[in-house]
């Protein structure tokens, strides 16, 4: 299987990806890609689904076009909430992988990562799309100051609880003028 990552240019705005969509996604995707012998596109954006009516106009354009492509997102589980009824017609077009940004299976770090979900959100998150026949991952962050190993082992506990296909562990890094760098310490902040 050969997997093609495309991922937006985040210092000019991030809009190369989500913003084009359908009118110049589709045909590249459809066409020099699949000749090309991949089989897969993952489009890490984590803004993909952030604007519904073009994300839904291009899993019509990618129905109407049967081309066959599967695919897969990077997004938010607010989003896959607020799309529930519409997973079906994702799948359709060829979703078949999400990689959720859980970040983390406690409430307080989810608050700290400013996410607006809940450990019961992102749980059903992950069980609305394995029922949509979509691949669920789902992402942590690990390496916080407030974290312990309890902490740690309650958040691979709910890993397991929420029965998501694959996860994925990070250990955090700040960019630069994070809105978390209050948590790290002044040695590491002053460079």
């Amino acid at each position: 299987m050969r997997i093609l990552m495309i991922q937006p240019n985040y210092h000019s705005g991030g809009a190369e990806i989500a913003g084009n969509w359908p009118p110049s996604w589709v045909p590249y995707v459809g066409g020099a890609l699949k000749t090309a012998g991949f089989n897969e596109v993952r489009f890490v954006d984590a803004m993909t689904t952030i604007n519904k009516s073009r994300f839904m106009a291009l899993c019509r354009e990618l129905i109407d076009r049967n081309l066959g492509v599967h695919w897969g997102i990077n997004t938010r589980v607010t989003d896959v909430l607020r799309d529930e009824k519409e997973l079906p017609l994702y799948r359709k077009a060829g979703l078949v992988h999400v990689s959720l940004g859980t970040e983390a299976a406690a409430q307080l770090n989810l608050n700290l990562f400013r996410k607006e979900t809940t450990i019961a959100d992102n749980k059903r998150a992950v069980e609305l799309l394995r029922q949509n026949g979509i691949l669920a991952e789902v992402q942590f962050i690990m390496g916080l100051p407030n974290e312990t190993p309890e902490t740690i082992e309650e958040t691979y506990r709910m890993a397991r609880d929420w029965q998501a296909d694959m996860a994925n562990w990070n250990m955090y890094t700040p960019w630069p003028d994070p809105a978390l760098a209050h948590l790290l310490p002044a040695a590491v902040t002053a460079g």
